[in-house]
């Protein structure tokens, strides 16, 4: 149970309820108002009368909500016929999201496998570029060699 001090009429009174402690100081403070608008009206009532006033004037607030109830009531279906509606819809997009996260694993699948394929074209290309390098090496021996050669020839005619 909540207990709280409120304030009404001018008088501190203790409000005792399960409800929370915010709800129970606001329904204080609606009651102090229509008790204060009682007294403000009618200068030669007590706070008896004011008091009586209230009630009979929540009293009626209470009766005539009561009478709107078939109304509410039609309000309430018509916002559950919307909730389960927007529900449909929230299913909808979800089987819409879950098609699409498919897809989204189906295309990096096919990235990771392109990835892969390209690292191997990778590393073959470096493997013929070390070959190449490594024949462009033994061409440029064999050139010297035959530049060797041949201007070994020409100086063994030339001594001739």
């Amino acid at each position: 149970m909540n207990k709280v001090m409120v304030n009404i009429a001018g008088r501190k009174i203790p409000l005792v309820g399960s409800e929370p402690q915010t709800y129970l100081n606001e329904i204080a403070y609606y009651v102090d108002r229509k008790m204060d608008g009682f007294l403000k009206r009618s200068t030669r009532s007590g706070a008896t009368t004011a008091a009586i006033l209230t009630a009979v004037n929540i009293t009626d607030e209470l009766f005539k909500e009561k009478k709107g109830g078939p109304d509410f009531t039609g309000k309430i279906a018509s916002m559950e016929d919307k909730i389960l509606e927007l529900e449909a819809k929230l299913d909808g997009k979800n089987a819409e999201i879950v098609v699409k996260d498919r897809e989204i694993v189906d295309k990096a699948k096919e990235i990771v496998e392109k990835d892969k394929k390209i690292a191997d074209k990778d590393s073959d290309l470096a493997e013929r570029d070390k070959r190449i390098a490594e024949k462009d090496k033994e061409i440029s021996k064999l050139k010297g060699l035959l530049e060797k050669t041949q201007k070994n020839g020409n100086e063994a005619k030339d001594k001739k």
